[in-house]
């Protein structure tokens, strides 16, 4: 049966090949558009799901209440902090710091500014990496030694192995002579990037820096701290505000609050939550926005369904050219519910031509789009994205063709050779589904016309000083 469907289904849209490829267009720009938008949020979403067990993994957060009582959150601690969690809170199974630094590195005449990171021996524990060369044991036992990404390798080395190679890194604190023995690939969606990895016993003249309280100016450690297993993290949160008092003083425990952000949240959240809107250490990327990804969510349904309702409108709008054969089929003994299992076959079918199609737009405009939102995203034509994709223009052709199915499929055959197949409702519906087009399509038109002016205004906006002629200091 499904194969008698199937061939006229074929028959149906090579005979109207006008009518069938403005309808295959039209889904697959709105197809186009949905699957562009799926890439970007699943790479949002994606970020630091590379590492395993991060539930019970938190990121320490420290607030100072500021001169005109607001609160200024930064993702740097004093370096004891990690000890005295480690030592003193049974909650705590283990701590991670990290101290990531723009630094140059050079080998011969190659000089290049990377991130640079000294952690915890741990660190490849908690933040395991793909290694390409070595291992994370051969760094732990190696003091004086790093490892570098993959990307940097070819760089600095180009076709030459780097294992074994020494490589000179100047920066306040941390120049000294490297040896390389291990290269690991650096994963693009993750907060936790570097370009090369060394552990703090390898520098000794920052010490001061993992082993000291600091009260006052800039503080350098990233903690992270992994609770153990059913911690109730509110309580333990609250704990933890007695280290001030206990190793500082009074006056700046009054005055500051430690917080514990899931390491899960740190990219969508960090700026919604604690105003922070980038990693820092040298790190150039921000953090991502979950109200954007709503907001995104939310521009796709609204193009697939402006699509959908064109694609009703055009097969109710020429009911009429099928009149006679759906009469015939009725005459013949066709059942209602056979004709709208033909009508929607050929909407699936229909739907999913338009997504082999969009498939091919959205390829060709994958750059063009990664680099109108500035992201370095993936193409994530896997299995699971394939089948999630084929799942849905299904359930687009069957909420596209429903309406028309169910309108063509109750023309009556008297009607029919009287001329007589016009249906009220039917118009009604349609002339609704048309000023839903028109508003939405407007809608969008002028919030896009409002952002380009605003965009415009912030790039041209005189600030009243040359900015060209600041120095840093």
């Amino acid at each position: 049966m499904f194969k008698s469907y199937l061939k006229i289904a074929i028959r149906s849209s090579l005979r109207q090949r006008f009518h069938a490829a403005i309808n295959v267009l039209g889904l697959a720009i709105g197809m186009t558009c949905g699957i562009l938008i799926a890439m970007y949020i699943r790479w949002e979403l994606g970020f630091n799901t590379q590492f395993p067990n991060t539930e019970n993994l938190y990121r320490v957060i420290r607030s100072t209440v500021g001169n005109e009582n607001e609160l200024l959150y930064t993702t740097r601690t004093s370096g004891a902090l990690a000890g005295v969690l480690r030592n003193e809170y049974p909650e705590v199974l283990d701590v991670t710091r990290l101290l990531r630094r723009e630094v140059f590195v050079s080998s011969g005449d190659k000089v290049l500014s990377q991130i640079f990171c000294l952690a915890d021996d741990n660190v490849l524990d908690t933040f395991p990496h793909v290694f390409a060369r070595s291992d994370a044991a051969t760094l732990v036992r190696s003091p004086g030694s790093l490892v570098i990404s993959q990307t940097l390798a070819e760089k600095l080395f180009e076709d030459r192995d780097p294992i074994g190679q020494t490589l000179r890194i100047e920066e306040t604190g941390l120049s000294a002579d490297y040896r390389v023995c291990g290269v690991f690939f650096k994963p693009n969606n993750s907060t936790i990037q570097f370009d090369l990895l060394s552990t703090q016993s390898s520098a000794a003249r920052v010490h001061h820096h993992w082993a000291n309280w600091r009260t006052r100016g800039y503080r350098f450690i990233e903690t992270f701290v992994r609770a153990r297993e059913g911690v109730d993290i509110a309580a333990f949160e609250k704990n933890i505000q007695r280290i001030f008092t206990q190793y500082m003083d009074k006056e700046v425990a009054a005055r500051n609050a430690y917080h514990l952000q899931p390491f899960n949240q740190i990219y969508l959240y960090s700026s919604q939550m604690y105003n922070i809107r980038s990693p820092g250490g040298g790190l150039t990327f921000d953090y991502g926005d979950i109200n954007r990804l709503y907001f995104a969510g939310l521009i796709s349904s609204f193009l697939l369904v402006i699509a959908c309702f064109n694609f009703v409108n055009l097969s109710t709008g020429r009911a009429t050219l099928r009149a006679k054969e759906i009469g015939v089929r009725k005459v013949v003994g066709a059942h209602p519910n056979n004709l709208i299992a033909q009508f929607l076959t050929e909407s699936i079918l229909i739907s999913i031509i338009a997504l082999l199609l969009a498939f091919c737009f959205s390829g060709f405009l994958f750059g063009t789009f990664s680099n109108l939102l500035q992201v370095q995203m993936e193409k994530p034509f896997d299995t699971a994205f394939l089948a999630i994709s084929f799942s849905a223009a299904v359930f687009i052709g069957l909420l596209s063709g429903l309406y028309p199915a169910f309108v063509l499929s109750t023309f009556k055959p008297i009607s029919v050779l009287k001329s007589e197949t016009t249906s009220a409702s039917s118009g009604f519906f349609r002339q609704t589904l048309v000023v839903f087009q028109f508003t939405v399509s407007i809608v969008f038109i002028s919030l896009t016309l409002v952002i380009a002016d605003q965009m415009k205004l912030i790039a041209e906006k005189d600030l009243g000083y040359r900015r060209d002629g600041l120095d840093p200091f």
